[in-house]
């Protein structure tokens, strides 16, 4: 059995090697991490140089033609949630939450959108959900990432806890997605998101941007969360195709086994995807953005958060808690809990409450 990748601090995963981390100030580590995220920027922006060189040398295909399921009527319910990971308590009636339409909801889990005025310091977990993150007013900074996220925000898988800070003046609309749907929208492989907040800017879409624009200079939380649904539902029709709902099919079979049992073997896994072993840990990363493994160690973590979500009182069994989420035993629970969250069970109860991402519907 391959012992699971131990978590580096965020500086160490950009820079491959910790003996290299730890030898950089805080003025050299910036400077890498500036790097990196130039370096991803440029995988992405050759990825789409090399398929418009393909597309170039076939037929241009016909235009899209106006379809029935434009959302032009639709308008999204809002809700509120008791409690959220991201934001500290006296920040959470800025929340708002949406549904999506009745065709987007096997794509997109729901949107939401949080508006303040307030100094922020948030931390926040893995949540197994790629994201798209519009800022109306002053972006996030991510202090354990050096950066600032863009404006236009493409978020994908991540593996470790990291803080969002903000001076005030916060305004933003996000939408979250089904783990293995980004692809549909974004065309192109979702592992060049891992670990990475991407600007929008670099994927060369053009009616993104544009939709980008339009929510900048929009008022309303439910009209920016219309449009952006226009916007979806013309990338879907425009990238659903056999082969991509196939894909979409078995890695959905998949996760959904890894929701009820995480410690199911990738081999047993890649048999309920009628593939091989190989070929489903390419299609799985190609898909969700992170390999088998480390995606059902994300899967136990939220399992975990969701169980602690609803314990009454301090009365928590680590043993007991470690055998439902499909931990190996109580000592492998609070190792990956830690990586994942920075804290120990019993201290995350101690300090806040619990909140399962990926195990809760909002709307």
């Amino acid at each position: 059995t391959q012992k699971p990748p131990r978590l580096r601090p965020p500086r160490a995963l950009r820079r491959g090697k910790m003996e290299e981390a730890d030898a950089l100030g805080p003025a050299e580590g910036a400077s890498a991490l500036s790097a990196e995220h130039s370096s991803t920027s440029r995988r992405v922006l050759e990825y789409f140089a090399e398929s418009t060189i393909r597309d170039s040398a076939r037929h241009s295909p016909a235009p899209l033609e106006k379809t029935s399921d434009s959302p032009e009527k639709h308008s999204p319910q809002s809700g509120r949630l008791p409690t959220m990971p991201y934001i500290c308590s006296m920040l959470q009636d800025g929340f708002k939450f949406f549904k999506p339409c009745r065709e987007l909801r096997p794509y997109v889990r729901y949107y939401w959108a949080f508006k303040s005025s307030e100094r922020l310091n948030a931390l926040t977990f893995p949540i197994g959900c790629p994201q798209i993150i519009f800022h109306r007013k002053s972006p996030l900074r991510i202090p354990e990432l050096g950066i600032s996220q863009p404006r236009l925000a493409v978020s994908g898988q991540v593996n470790f806890p990291a803080h969002l800070c903000s001076e005030g003046d916060l305004e933003m609309v996000v939408a979250v997605f089904q783990p293995n749907a980004m692809k549909i929208f974004l065309h192109l492989p979702v592992f060049l998101l891992h670990n990475q907040e991407v600007s929008g800017h670099d994927l060369g879409n053009n009616e993104l941007e544009t939709l980008a624009e339009k929510i900048t200079d929009c008022e309303d939380a439910s009209q920016c969360v219309a449009m952006t649904e226009q916007w979806l539902l013309a990338q879907m029709a425009n990238a659903k195709t056999p082969q991509i709902e196939c894909d979409i099919k078995r890695t959905t079979a998949a996760m959904r086994q890894l929701f009820a049992m995480p410690e199911t073997p990738v081999a047993e896994l890649a048999s309920m995807a009628c593939l091989g072993k190989k070929q489903f840990e390419r299609l799985f990363r190609n898909m969700v953005g992170a390999n088998p493994k480390e995606y059902a160690r994300i899967v136990r973590f939220q399992k975990s958060l969701k169980h602690l979500q609803h314990y009454p009182g301090n009365g928590i069994n680590l043993a007991q808690l470690a055998y439902r989420c499909g931990y190996a035993d109580q000592s492998h629970l609070v190792r990956e809990f830690k990586q994942f969250s920075g804290q120990t069970p019993l201290s995350l109860l101690k300090t806040g409450q619990p909140y399962s991402d990926l195990f809760t519907q909002p709307v």
